[in-house]
C-alpha cells in the first residue's frame, strides 16, 4: 500500500510539472497572440498598399505638372524680362534720337538767325 501511495505521489508531480509547462506554453501563446492583436489592429488602420501607391502615384503626378507650370511660368517670365529690357532700350535710343533732334534743330534755327 505504501509502494501504491508513493506511485501516486509521484505520479501526481509529473502531472503537477507537466501541467505548469503546459501553463508556460499557453502564457507563452497568449502571449504572442496579444502581442499579433496590436499588430493586427496596427495593419487595420493603415490603408493597404496598393491605395497607398495610388497616392503616391497621383502626388508624384501633381508634384511634375506643378514643376512643369513653375518651368513654363519661369520661361515666361524669362521673355518677358528680354522684352521689357528691348523695350527699355528703344525707350533710351527714342529719347537720345529726340534730343538730338531738338540739339540739330536748335543748331539749325540757330543757324537760320545768323544767316537772317
Amino acid at each position: 500500500k505504501q509502494q501504491q501511495l508513493q506511485a501516486e505521489i509521484e505520479q501526481v508531480k509529473h502531472d503537477i510539472q507537466t501541467k505548469k509547462m503546459e501553463l508556460e506554453l499557453a502564457r507563452k501563446v497568449r502571449q504572442h497572440n496579444e502581442e499579433y492583436e496590436v499588430l493586427r489592429h496596427l495593419l487595420v488602420k493603415n490603408p493597404p498598399r496598393a491605395a497607398t501607391q495610388a497616392e503616391i502615384d497621383r502626388v508624384n503626378g501633381n508634384i511634375q505638372k506643378i514643376t512643369a507650370q513653375g518651368n513654363k511660368v519661369a520661361a515666361t517670365m524669362q521673355k518677358r524680362r528680354q522684352q521689357f529690357a528691348l523695350l527699355f532700350h528703344v525707350i533710351e535710343e527714342l529719347q537720345r534720337c529726340t534730343e538730338d533732334s531738338e540739339e540739330h534743330l536748335g543748331e539749325e534755327a540757330q543757324q537760320m538767325e545768323v544767316d537772317s
